[in-house]
């Protein structure tokens, strides 16, 4: 009786990419809510404030869901971010079950790409 294996489909670099990214994140996120470490910003250290400082705290007070201490950046930040844990498994699962292979990539690539431009627009505004 043969075995069947299963296969990361012709896709197997696209599906360790995106189980990377979700695993970074997640601890990330993970770390964070347990305070395991802090960042010092080294714009902040040399005196210079930009868009994103503070992003930590807002992102400590986003997961333990004092949502109105941070600002709309910093909360798109955070959903740009959590958003990928929703994203990459979801692109993985459609790109295993289904043939449209180049368009599900199209289209991953075409959002991912949408939302880091809408974010660098709010860093330069």
């Amino acid at each position: 009786m043969k075995q069947k294996t299963i296969r990361l489909s012709g896709n197997r670099q696209y599906h360790l990419f995106n189980g990377l990214i979700f695993i970074l994140i997640a601890i990330g996120l993970v770390c964070l809510k347990l305070n395991l470490f802090t960042v010092q910003c080294v714009y902040a250290k040399v005196g210079i404030t930009c868009k994103t400082c503070g992003i930590t705290r807002a992102f400590r007070a986003i997961l333990n869901g004092e949502i109105s201490r941070v600002s709309n950046l910093q909360l798109y930040v955070f959903i740009l971010l959590g958003g990928q844990l929703i994203i990459r498994p979801l692109v993985s699962y459609l790109l295993f079950f289904t043939k449209k292979h180049k368009a599900i990539m199209k289209a991953d690539i075409f959002i991912t790409a949408f939302m880091l431009i809408f974010y660098i627009i709010f860093m330069i505004t």
